[in-house]
C-alpha cells in the first residue's frame, strides 16, 4: 500500500509504516507527518488504533489523523471521533477514494460519509458547548443569505469545489465564506457547522 500511495495522482510521501501501537507511536513522534492512516486493529490488538489516536494527541499534535475500519461501525465511528480523528474510513471503498480522504484531510476537511455524520448528531444531540442556532438572542438572523446558503450546502456533504459549481462562485471566494460563518457561528469546522444547521432544521 505503501508503495501505491507513492504511485498515485495526490505522490504522497511515506515515512513509516508500523503494524503495531508502539512503532506506531514512535514514527508520529519522530517524524511528525501531516496526515496519519491508523487502523482501528494493530498487530497488538483489535481496538489498539483508538489508544493509538488517543496517544498521538500528545506526541503529534500537529498530525491529523483518518481511522481505517474493517466496516462502519456506529460506535466506532463516535468513539475516533471523540478520540480526536479528523475523518472515518472503511476497507469497503476504493483506494482512490482512501487518497482522495487524505488529501482532503491534509488539506484541514473532516472526512466523513453524510449517513455516518448522522450517527454523530445523535451521539453529540443533548451537548450544548456548540452554538447551535443560526439567529441570534433577538431572532436576527446571523449569516447573510449567500452565508446560509453555502452553509447548508455544507452541512448536505458537498465540499468546497461542488459549492462553488452549483452557486457559481470560485473556491477561493467559497473558502472565504466559510471563514466568516465560522467565526459568526463560534465553531471551528465543518462537522460543527453541520450539527449547528440541522439542530435548526435548516
Amino acid at each position: 500500500m505503501a508503495s501505491a500511495f507513492r504511485r498515485s495522482r495526490y505522490r504522497f510521501q511515506v515515512v513509516g509504516c508500523e503494524a503495531d501501537s508502539k512503532s506506531a507511536l514512535n514514527v508520529l513522534q519522530q517524524q511528525q507527518p501531516k496526515v496519519a492512516t491508523i487502523s482501528v486493529g494493530l498487530r497488538d490488538g483489535h481496538l489498539t488504533g483508538l489508544d493509538l489516536l488517543r496517544h498521538k494527541k500528545a506526541a503529534s499534535p500537529q498530525t491529523r489523523a483518518v481511522i481505517v475500519l474493517d466496516t462502519y461501525d456506529r460506535d466506532l465511528i463516535i468513539e475516533a471521533f471523540r478520540q480526536g480523528a479528523d475523518g472515518v474510513f472503511s476497507r469497503e471503498e476504493s483506494f482512490p477514494d482512501l487518497c482522495r480522504c487524505l488529501d482532503a484531510v491534509g488539506k484541514g476537511e473532516i472526512w466523513i460519509r453524510n449517513r455516518e455524520l448522522r450517527y454523530l448528531v445523535e451521539a453529540l444531540g443533548g451537548i450544548r458547548t456548540i452554538p447551535r442556532r443560526l439567529v441570534d438572542s433577538r431572532g436576527a438572523n446571523l449569516l447573510s443569505k449567500r452565508q446560509t446558503e453555502i452553509a447548508c450546502l455544507v452541512a448536505d456533504g458537498l465540499s468546497n469545489s461542488e459549492v462553488a459549481n452549483r452557486l457559481c462562485l470560485s473556491e477561493h471566494t467559497v473558502k472565504n465564506y466559510l471563514l466568516r460563518i465560522f467565526d459568526k457561528l463560534g465553531v471551528s469546522n465543518r462537522i460543527e457547522l453541520t450539527l449547528s444547521v440541522l439542530n435548526q432544521g435548516a
